[in-house]
């Protein structure tokens, strides 16, 4: 394929790869290239992984030849956005799938070893606080959970006070991303086969690793003594009021139908971005019992993600082991049934 009709198949969701290699390559030759310019195959062949560590390094320390032996220097940029970039890099390598090969030089330059230790580097300099602090969200607390519940099911307008506890009760029982999540259609959502009285059914389709249709088989889904985590009442509590209360919402074709976009996949990035706005303003909200740093250590940001994130711990310190868990969550990430 040649390389503009590469660009022009590229999902819109590739543009920060194509502007990782502009900004790559720009310094590398010196030469500020422009948003729309295509990179020949024979320019990319020409990528060593002595140009990916010069880069490396500038973004590190503002210089692509940083003394050696100044163990103590502070890295600007952390591990993971090392890792991004090289991810994004060796997407446009045209021996991507290859190992790079010190002897004759060639295969994939962003797999080079030198590449791996400057990362492993870093890593260890972010263990020893050395460097940019981590903005990864850290897990709810169980009062953080229930405050947050508590603050939705207040609020005026219907969507945040049924639809935000819907969501929660979703991400804890199936330890789901809020793509996911979001994506969850009606047509997907049944009671269960064999028990319909106490279980329901469900299939997740759009999760992050779901490839072909077997990968995303049906789930049960079953409830809780306790209301906060009952999947079962949240989500139907919130069919109920919302199917009454908004008109058209029967045409949705999304469980979580938080927007009037009921087109796919738009109607579930709106239900997502929705969803992500609203948890934002609750754990800004005066009422939200959130745990400081002297009360819980390095107290990090808290997001949508921090709900996945204590579902995890949460199925840990309720008696499941780490390979049930883990299994729970790989089923999520892969699209297994359990």
């Amino acid at each position: 394929m040649k390389q503009q009709d590469l660009k022009n198949t590229m999902p819109a969701r590739l543009a920060p790869y194509r502007s990782c290699l502009r900004h790559f390559l720009s310094y590398i030759d010196d030469v500020e290239y422009s948003d729309d310019h295509i990179f020949s195959q024979e320019r990319l062949r020409e990528v060593t992984p002595n140009d990916v560590i010069r880069w490396f390094n500038y973004r590190l320390y503002g210089t692509d030849d940083p003394v050696p032996g100044e163990e103590d220097t502070c890295p600007k940029v952390r591990s993971s956005a090392l890792e991004g970039w090289k991810k994004m890099l060796s997407y446009f390598m045209p021996n991507n799938h290859h190992q790079w090969n010190e002897i004759d030089n060639k295969g994939n330059p962003t797999k080079a070893k030198c590449i791996s230790n400057l990362i492993q580097s870093i890593k260890k300099k972010e263990a020893r606080h050395r460097g940019v602090k981590s903005t990864a969200r850290r897990p709810l607390k169980e009062s953080e959970y229930r405050s947050v519940l508590g603050i939705a099911r207040n609020h005026a307008n219907h969507v945040v006070r049924y639809g935000i506890p819907a969501l929660l009760s979703i991400q804890t029982s199936l330890i789901g991303r809020v793509d996911d999540v979001t994506q969850w259609k009606k047509m997907h959502f049944k009671s269960h086969s064999t028990f319909p009285l106490f279980a329901a059914q469900a299939r997740l389709n759009w999760s992050k690793n779901v490839n072909e249709e077997r990968d995303a088989p049906w789930q049960i889904l079953l409830g809780s003594m306790d209301a906060d985590f009952c999947i079962l009442l949240n989500v139907g509590l919130w069919l109920e009021v919302h199917l009454q209360q908004r008109a058209g919402a029967s045409l949705s074709p999304y469980v979580l139908s938080f927007s009037n976009n009921h087109s796919i996949p738009a109607g579930g990035q709106r239900a997502k971005e929705t969803a992500m706005n609203t948890m934002r303003e609750i754990f800004n909200d005066d009422g939200f019992q959130g745990l400081h740093a002297e009360d819980n250590g390095d107290a990090g940001p808290l997001g949508t993600h921090s709900v996945r994130k204590f579902a995890s711990t949460w199925a840990r310190r309720n008696g499941a082991s780490r390979d049930e868990k883990d299994y729970i969550q790989g089923a999520m990430e892969k699209g297994e049934g359990l």
